[in-house]
């Protein structure tokens, strides 16, 4: 082959490669896609509160990424869930929430919620990992109290 015409076929490659790149991230950020996810996974936790007022701890559990099902193990996820249900009863309703979305492989959605329960005030901090179309709950932490949320975008 002559220099030109390596020169040529690299170029072109390379060139394709970029536009490939490009337009990969382009698709991936769009802001139709990050309010999809983020009204797909305010449904999953309205699914996870109905199961958890119903004390259906196994079907949170089974709806766990694998990542959560290796740090914990199943006794302790559904003891903390019990535990949380017996002290502060039923969930009611959000009071505040913060939802953000961060892009990746698999795609990450971080929500806080201020929440009111039966017995308390809390804060629930959800981690979701989306790949494809499943969408896997990754942690969930609870605090006591009603924690002042970043204001998004100020």
């Amino acid at each position: 082959m002559n220099s030109k015409r390596v020169k040529y076929i690299s170029t072109t490659a390379f060139i394709s490669c970029l536009l490939l790149l490009v337009e990969s991230c382009r698709l991936n950020v769009k802001a139709e896609y990050i309010a999809e996810d983020k009204q797909l996974t305010e449904q999953e936790i309205k699914k996870f509160h109905g199961r958890f007022n119903s004390e259906d701890y196994d079907s949170i559990w089974n709806q766990a990424a694998p990542g959560l099902q290796q740090a914990v193990s199943k006794k302790d996820f559904l003891t903390f869930l019990n535990n949380g249900h017996q002290q502060c009863g039923k969930f009611k309703g959000i009071i505040d929430k913060r939802v953000n979305v961060v892009g990746g492989s698999p795609v990450q959605i971080r929500v806080i919620y201020n929440s009111q329960f039966d017995k308390a005030v809390l804060t629930e901090m959800f981690t979701w990992l989306k790949t494809g179309e499943e969408i896997q709950l990754a942690g969930y932490i609870v605090a006591k109290g009603p924690a002042e949320l970043p204001r998004i975008g100020q």
